[in-house]
């Protein structure tokens, strides 16, 4: 394992650490001046300890081999939800998200020794797009109150959709629709929910909708297959 991904599972694993004992803080204690006066200490706690799962896990996945493009997907699940632990934590969560954005810049080093970093973003960019409203519509579900249960499921519709549209993209489409609609028709007072919900379905809808790209012939040759002209004569 290279020292970039060495230093980025430490880090990223003491990261998470901290920042699930900032959130079982917040749950513990309730509000206070540290974490803001949420009004919500206990819900916005148990969203401070699922970020620092999502950034455990980050930091886990870490491997030997890896691409420009998984190195980055490992930063922003470091960095981003680091940074969103402030705002449910507060000054409770400053040292882990501090520690968060360190391992991900690490991975981002990674990421730019193994390739073009531009490359693999405009290749990735609506998964992650894609990812971090899914963040988004959990958050504001996880302080909606009773109908905030529908933000969560909508939240996971869109991760689940992302999982399994490379076996049917049709199943996917139907699973993103039916998950994500529910939250922003009841929470339709809300300007942030309605139009999460919509570019949800703007950005990923045609990805899922959409016909795959039929393999070259060039890289069918490299996997060992047959190679067919299907040039024009």
């Amino acid at each position: 394992m290279s020292t970039h991904l060495t230093r980025t599972r430490r880090l990223g694993r003491a990261a998470a650490g901290l920042t699930a004992v900032a959130g079982l803080i917040e749950i513990v204690v309730g509000a206070n001046s540290w974490t803001g006066d949420k009004s919500q200490p206990t819900t916005l706690g148990l969203l401070t300890v699922v970020l620092a799962a999502v950034m455990a896990t980050a930091a886990t996945v870490t491997g030997r081999e890896r691409t420009s493009g998984s190195s980055l997907a490992i930063a922003a699940g470091l960095a981003v939800p680091a940074l969103i632990s402030l705002t449910t934590a507060g000054r409770l969560a400053v040292p882990g998200a501090l520690l968060g954005v360190v391992a991900g810049g690490f991975a981002l080093a990674d990421a730019r020794r193994r390739g073009s970093v531009r490359r693999s973003i405009a290749h990735a960019w609506p998964t992650v797009l894609v990812a971090v409203l899914a963040v988004i519509y959990l958050a504001f579900g996880a302080v909606a109150g009773p109908i905030g249960i529908l933000g969560i499921a909508g939240a996971g519709a869109a991760v689940g959709a992302l999982s399994i549209r490379h076996r049917s993209r049709r199943v996917a489409a139907a699973v993103l629709v039916v998950g994500v609609i529910p939250f922003a028709v009841v929470a339709w007072w809300s300007v942030v929910v309605p139009l999460t919900a919509v570019l949800l379905l703007v950005v990923e809808l045609p990805r899922l909708l959409s016909s795959p790209r039929p393999v070259s012939a060039a890289a069918h040759a490299s996997s060992g297959g047959p190679v067919v002209d299907r040039r024009i004569r």
